[in-house]
């Protein structure tokens, strides 16, 4: 990546994501004393993180630049799925958001909607 996005267009709060990210696996799962949380945890960042990577790709698919990018990007995207496929099914719950239990959808929305809070606030810093 590093090769590919130049630094003036990288984000500048790598170390505070990589810090938010470790506690926000380590709160629920503390609390909770169960990994389900932890794997709930990850299903809502890469469900996220999914939209966030076609958000990009259609763009440079649709304009036919940046091959390398792309690449690189649907490379990533597809690890993301694989990431959130198996915390899914880690978790021990039904498939699909509507069909998980009340407690655990309002704490998928609040990761959810925090990472989008988080990229939201990157873009602007």
């Amino acid at each position: 990546m590093e090769r590919l996005v130049p630094s003036n267009e990288r984000s500048r709060l790598i170390p505070l994501w990589k810090f938010s990210g470790f506690v926000l696996g380590a709160l629920p799962t503390l609390a909770w004393r169960t990994p389900t949380w932890l794997y709930v945890t990850v299903e809502a960042v890469e469900t996220f993180v999914d939209v966030h990577y076609k958000n990009h790709i259609i763009p440079l698919e649709e304009l036919g630049t940046a091959p390398e990018l792309l690449r690189l990007l649907r490379h990533c995207c597809e690890e993301e799925i694989h990431h959130r496929d198996d915390a899914s099914r880690r978790s021990g719950l039904p498939a699909g958001y509507e069909q998980k239990p009340f407690l655990v959808r309002i704490w998928f929305t609040i990761v959810a909607k925090g990472s989008e809070i988080a990229v939201a606030f990157a873009k602007r810093v």
